[in-house]
């Protein structure tokens, strides 16, 4: 019979003869960022950022619904907001991702995405305030000085 037989595709073998990347390099950076030491490197850096800037974000969130429910007002929201942000940001970075500082130089990754997050954070702040809080009155604390 002359029927030509087909070469069978090895597992990890693309339709064109090429061998498939490995497992670990077809990770999302969403999935990258969520695991602990994600295996970033310097080959990877324009990816990292990225993940920096939306775990920002979620910190942003999640401090603006927090602080909006607490009744948290004025610079003391701010300031711990703004506290809070660097100190998830750099934990993040610094212990989970176990990444080396000097590959990607710490300026740029404490910059990553700040300013963006302090205005989702004032935005929810605002928002989830008003809503929970519509006359602005704050639970009882201390009386404003005379005069205000």
């Amino acid at each position: 019979m002359g029927l030509v037989q087909k070469k069978k595709k090895k597992p990890a073998e693309k339709a064109d003869g090429e061998a498939a990347p490995p497992a670990a390099a077809k990770l999302t950076v969403f999935q990258k960022a969520l695991m602990r030491d994600g295996g970033w490197n310097k080959e990877s850096f324009p990816e990292f950022p990225e993940a920096v800037y939306w775990v920002r974000q979620i910190i942003a969130l999640v401090c603006g619904v927090a602080w909006g429910i607490l009744p948290l007002r004025g610079m003391m929201g701010i300031v711990l907001f703004v506290s809070a942000n660097l100190a998830g940001t750099f934990t993040y970075y610094n212990k989970w991702c176990a990444v080396d500082e000097d590959d990607y130089g710490q300026v740029i990754l404490m910059q990553e995405g700040l300013w963006t997050s302090v205005g989702l954070f004032l935005i929810t702040w605002i928002f989830i305030f008003t809503l929970f809080h519509p006359s602005g009155e704050s639970p009882p604390g201390p009386a404003p000085p005379p005069g205000w």
